[in-house]
């Protein structure tokens, strides 16, 4: 049995090395894509992949999905129901909330109504 393939992802993740998304973060970074196509924000899903619209980061929390450039609340609102829905679907374990900065922390973003929305927790 191939224990490196085991213990050392382990080590790395101890170490608090990120060496890239889960596959279910990668399901869940298509949903949320999807859902901003459905919403007008983007052309295509691939637009919006190069416009680099969704990120995502890792603290000691969980995980952090930003979206900019979204230009409403009901439009964040949607994308999130699209993404439980998605969620749900792929039995995907993890939480979804809203998720909102202040307006100090945007100055220097264009078109950025509402940034970080989302908020999705490893459970």
């Amino acid at each position: 049995m191939n224990y490196i393939g085991i213990i050392f992802p382990l080590v790395l993740a101890l170490a608090g090395c990120d060496y890239g998304p889960s596959v279910e973060q990668a399901d869940i970074n298509l949903a949320i894509h999807q859902a901003l196509v459905r919403v007008g924000e983007c052309d295509s899903v691939e637009s919006c992949q190069k416009a680099s619209r969704v990120f995502w980061e890792r603290d000691g929390k969980g995980v952090y999905y930003s979206i900019y450039g979204v230009s409403s609340k009901r439009k964040i609102e949607f994308v999130c129901r699209e993404v439980e829905e998605a969620k749900r679907e792929s039995k995907v374990n993890y939480k979804l909330n809203l998720y909102f900065f202040s307006e100090s922390k945007i100055q220097s973003l264009d078109k950025v109504i509402y940034p970080t929305p989302i908020y999705i927790k490893e459970l």
